[in-house]
């Protein structure tokens, strides 16, 4: 039987041999998270994710036949570098789950076909009937209060349900589900979207109506802004304050009533006869001393008299 090396030089289509594999020493220093940066939940419903990048790990590392059943684990009893190796992707696998799936799944002695087989079985299992709820929800899923970003990728992520379960959503199909759901806001997007040709693709139509989101999200904020603006114009503190009149040809009207009440008295008492008009007061003569002493002015001989006698 010839070589591998051989068949391939000797045969131009014979496929690449598989690579082999690391050393034990090699793998227990890979830090796997590095390399499946997800950790697999029931909740977040990002199986496919975490699936895809062990696939791609172990294809890396040429670990494939480790999960893939082609090699016997008790076969393998007296390779202590291969059950080495096989420990290390079990401990891979356990620290990249859940602690609820990690209760489900935790098996004594496991390996890394039979860890691989029970956590992949608890997303695959009843197929028919996870196919059926998920097709459910993505045919009756809408916007709502949702970011375009939200939506769209609860819509993914339905839709690699869909196709772990064997009832894979094409393309166009996602696209056409995507604007059936979307808001009455997005109706221009939505118009747009459905006229062009040839038929669009979910990443073209996510980045399309990402922009068209942060389009109206800056026209309502400049909307706001000049509705700000507009009031603080108009409020009653920018009012202009009524200045006092300084033109002499149009006096303020409160120097003109008191004037023209000073001249009805005035006119009042000159229509008063002498008879009925009160005599003016005597002044005092102490009065009247006081009053000339203040002035500065001297009395006579008869007003110090008067001083003398009083009034």
């Amino acid at each position: 039987m010839a070589s591998p090396s051989g068949s391939s030089s000797s045969n131009p289509f014979a496929g690449p041999a598989d690579p082999a594999p690391p050393a034990a020493s090699t793998l227990v220093l890979i830090n796997i998270r590095n390399h499946v940066p997800v950790v697999l939940s029931s909740d977040d419903g990002n199986f496919r994710q975490w699936r895809n990048f062990f696939e791609l790990t172990f294809q890396k590392f040429g670990l494939v036949n480790h999960i893939d059943s082609t090699v016997d684990a008790a076969a393998m009893i007296d390779d202590p570098e291969w059950l080495q190796v096989d420990s290390c992707i079990v401990s891979w696998l356990y620290s990249t789950v859940s602690k609820e799936i990690w209760n489900d799944v935790n098996r004594p002695r496991a390996t890394a076909y039979s860890a691989w087989t029970a956590i992949t079985s608890q997303f695959l299992d009843n197929s028919l009937q996870r196919a059926v709820y998920a097709q459910q929800e993505f045919h009756s899923l809408f916007q709502g209060d949702m970011n375009i970003s939200e939506y769209c990728g609860r819509l993914k992520r339905l839709a690699d349900t869909l196709y772990d379960c064997g009832a894979a959503v094409s393309d166009p199909a996602l696209v056409i589900n995507t604007l059936r759901g979307l808001n009455n806001k997005f109706s221009q997007a939505i118009a747009v979207l459905s006229t062009m040709s040839p038929p669009l693709t979910f990443l073209y139509t996510k980045s399309y109506l990402l922009q068209e989101e942060h389009r109206m999200r800056h026209s309502q904020h400049m909307e706001a802004q000049t509705a700000l603006m507009a009031a603080a114009t108009t409020s009653p503190a920018n009012k202009p304050v009524a200045r006092p009149c300084l033109n002499h040809r149009h006096p303020p009207l409160v120097p003109i009533i008191v004037a023209r009440s000073a001249r009805r008295r005035m006119a009042a008492t000159a229509r008063t006869p002498p008879a009925a008009r009160a005599p003016p007061p005597v002044p005092s003569p102490r009065r009247t001393q006081a009053r000339h002493h203040r002035r500065g002015v001297r009395p006579t001989t008869r007003g110090r008299a008067l001083c003398r006698r009083g009034p």
